[in-house]
């Protein structure tokens, strides 16, 4: 695990999970696909995998918070079929395209990393 200094996000640009390792980072050194790339595979894949999870233990209306909400697609997903689900990220400002596509507000909140 890193240290509280490496996972504290003054610079959005370059900090942790900043635009700097969605846009290069993430597609160029891992190799994993894009964040709009994984917004459209989530909703078909793990999207519909945890909103299953999540019927089987709770239904609608009920309460959900998501933190580290990447995309915000499952959040989205969520409240179409009825919950009240909040997002939250420790990110100044998110990053990709369920945020903007799906009108989420996300709540930035404050984590402390012992």
């Amino acid at each position: 695990m890193p240290d509280a200094a490496a996972l504290r996000v003054v610079d959005d640009e370059n900090d942790f999970y900043g635009r700097r390792y969605y846009g290069e980072l993430l597609t160029d050194v891992y190799q994993y696909p894009s964040l709009e790339d994984r917004a459209r595979a989530d909703l078909l894949e793990r999207c519909m995998f945890w909103l299953d999870a999540l019927l089987r233990i709770k239904l609608p209306p009920a309460r959900v918070l998501e933190l580290g909400c990447a995309h915000g697609g499952f959040v989205a997903m969520m409240r179409w079929a009825g919950f009240v689900s909040r997002p939250a990220t420790p990110r100044p400002r998110p990053h990709g395209p369920g945020f903007h596509r799906t009108a989420i507000h996300v709540r930035r909140i404050g984590m402390t990393v012992n």
